[in-house]
């Protein structure tokens, strides 16, 4: 078997045991994570594959890819935080591979390995690639598109593979998906190939990128009107111009986040990567894979750290070519390929020790009263019931698990309050005052008091 089979046999069996290992043990997270799951499964049960709901309301903030092949795997292995989390736990296996044949393309088999094992086991990486977010898969479908796009200056028709990868991750991400356009037109405009523009398969490829969402833009349009155009482009370019939800930081909060969450290699990547930047815009030799993969971090770095929305998993997508220029940068400082081998070593010893001891940093059970509670109600409830939460247990989470709806108006203040179920957590002054009167306590477990009416 060639080299370079074995290799990826080996890193798909690494990557694999690391990131699947006890994947859907654990209750689903707050919040991203349980309203994807959640919106998945409303996709799944109302059986509209393309129009994603939250709670039975319309969500176009994020197109419907990563739901959908959510749904997918509901269908395949049932309703669970196992399937809620594969299309993520694939997509990581999937971006180490990618690394390392793109980083094998570029320099050399001790490059690969080691910027992939790198990638694999660094903590940012590593922990949302075991969450239910979209922010490993738009990741990959970045990467797997850049690098078709690298292997499209050799043979042209790869550029129409880049084109789908990169409709996959405006599929899954929406706007945020684009950062691929301008770090195209940054490793065009540093490297002066601009005969790229004009080549037929690239204006193909270019045309498939954005024919494909634009399709389920139309589409959704013709059905929902003002509704779409509201959530998806109001929400995304919102989070451009705006910090919502009171997500705000500075233009250094994504440096601070590689460096903290990017153990153990992500800062030094960082340095690194200026290092390379310095010395690469001094030569007078320019190399075309550092001008490629310097326009790709610092494009990602600069488009996220100037909106004004930051939430720290948005840089996920600059990890892979990050740690492909570190693994470049330490072979020119080493001089010697074998100790390229030892940084991916010290990486998983590291990785193996912060989950000994932090065992809470990766898919923490923070959930799991929210989950007990949720069970539980389903032996109480009939079809049809209303249902209305108040206090602070953790609304999505019971929903997904409750199976349930919550109407969205709460009836603790009305004179005639509605028929259905009130689930309370904790605030008993509060209960007492509003529910107590108007409603039946019916049970009770761990604090969660369940009234109904």
């Amino acid at each position: 078997m060639p080299e370079k089979y074995k290799d990826i046999l080996f890193l798909a069996a690494v990557s694999s045991f690391l990131i699947f290992y006890k994947l859907g043990e654990k209750s689903l997270t707050t919040w991203d994570e349980i309203l994807y799951a959640q919106m998945a499964k409303e996709m799944f049960r109302g059986g509209d594959w393309l129009t994603p709901t939250l709670n039975g309301m319309l969500r176009f903030e994020k197109p419907p890819l990563c739901t959908g092949v959510t749904a997918f795997f509901y269908s395949l292995f049932g309703i669970s935080e196992f399937s809620a989390r594969l299309f993520s736990a694939l997509s990581g296996m999937a971006t180490v591979l990618v690394t390392y044949l793109f980083s094998r393309k570029m320099f050399s088999r001790a490059n690969a390995l080691c910027a992939s094992l790198v990638l694999l086991s660094s903590l940012h990486f590593f922990n949302h690639a075991k969450l239910g977010m979209m922010d490993v898969p738009v990741t990959f479908f970045i990467t797997i598109s850049l690098f078709f796009f690298y292997l499209g200056f050799e043979r042209q028709g790869y550029y129409l593979i880049m084109g789908f990868s990169a409709s996959c991750a405006l599929l899954t991400k929406g706007i945020a998906g684009g950062v691929i356009f301008f770090v195209i037109g940054l490793i065009l405009l540093f490297s002066k190939r601009w005969s790229v523009l004009k080549n037929k398969y690239f204006i193909l490829g270019i045309f498939i990128s954005v024919s494909l969402p634009a399709i389920w833009l139309l589409y959704e349009y013709a059905r929902f009107g003002e509704i779409l155009i509201s959530s998806f482009f109001g929400e995304n370019i919102s989070r451009i111009g705006q910090a919502l939800d009171s997500h705000q930081g500075t233009w250094f909060s994504y440096i601070n986040t590689v460096f903290y969450k990017g153990k153990l290699w992500g800062g030094i990547a960082l340095l690194l990567g200026g290092y390379l930047l310095v010395r690469e815009f001094f030569s007078k030799e320019k190399d075309f894979r550092f001008i490629f993969l310097l326009s790709w971090v610092f494009t990602i770095l600069i488009i996220f750290s100037a909106a004004k929305t930051k939430l720290h998993w948005y840089i996920m997508p600059i990890y892979p070519p990050l740690f492909m220029l570190f693994a470049a940068g330490c072979r020119h400082i080493f001089k010697k390929e074998r100790w390229l081998y030892a940084l991916p070593v010290l990486s998983l010893i590291f990785l193996g020790y912060y989950q000994v001891s932090h065992p809470n940093k990766f898919n923490s059970n923070s959930n799991a009263l929210a989950k007990h509670a949720a069970l539980h109600f389903k032996t109480l409830k009939q079809s049809g019931d209303k249902l209305f939460i108040v206090g602070p247990l953790e609304h999505q989470v019971f929903l997904f698990y409750a199976d349930a709806i919550a109407e969205h108006e709460t009836p603790l203040k009305k004179t005639e309050p509605p028929s259905g179920w009130v689930i309370g957590y904790q605030d008993k002054d509060f209960l007492k005052k509003y529910v107590e009167e108007k409603y039946q306590l019916v049970d009770e477990t761990e604090g969660v008091q369940f009234f109904y009416r």
